[in-house]
């Protein structure tokens, strides 16, 4: 009986996390807190995590920002995702927030494999596939940047051998456009 409510209660987290990472229900722009984002799409990925992968978490003092949620928790769940996979379920992934002059600038950094200099200079690119054989279009980072872009901000990317680390920086108060 205790597991069967342990795993209700799950599920029910589950479904709460999923209603607000769609955000079917919510008006396209809107005031939105950056930590409840992250917090939500990690605890959707959390049943993916195998192996030893710690997650630090430093989230600095930052304000609600004006932006499209749902593109935004796209974004995350990319890069989270490839961050997993390239750890290969052993590692350490960190994620931290600051406010830098009027913009909020979120850093996904993971140890493990960099990205070499030759993909490094074309992941962006449509149709890059860094997984190699694995399936998928290369379609998630392009996809991140533009979506990050209209949003009046940048998605960069500093890779080094030890491994690679995302930032997001977007405006505070910017212009979003579709």
């Amino acid at each position: 009986m205790v597991s069967a409510r342990q795993g209700l209660a799950r599920i029910g987290s589950l479904v709460d996390s999923l209603r607000g990472f769609a955000r079917l229900d919510e008006a396209a722009t809107q005031e939105t807190d950056f930590h409840k984002e992250l917090e939500t799409v990690l605890s959707l990925i959390e049943p993916a995590l195998i192996g030893n992968v710690a997650v630090e978490k430093t989230f600095g003092a930052i304000p609600q920002i004006t932006c499209r949620p749902r593109e935004l928790n796209q974004v995350f769940m990319t890069l989270l995702v490839n961050a997993f996979e390239a750890m290969r379920g052993e590692g350490r992934m960190s994620i931290r927030t600051q406010l830098v002059g009027d913009s909020v600038q979120v850093a996904i950094s993971y140890s493990g494999p960099g990205i070499s200099g030759a993909l490094a200079d074309s992941i962006f690119d449509l149709g890059r596939n860094p997984k190699g054989r694995r399936v998928g279009m290369g379609l998630g980072l392009p996809t991140s940047r533009r979506i990050v872009e209209n949003h009046g901000g940048r998605l960069l990317l500093n890779s080094s051998a030890a491994g690679a680390e995302f930032t997001i920086t977007l405006p505070i108060q910017g212009p979003v456009r579709r």
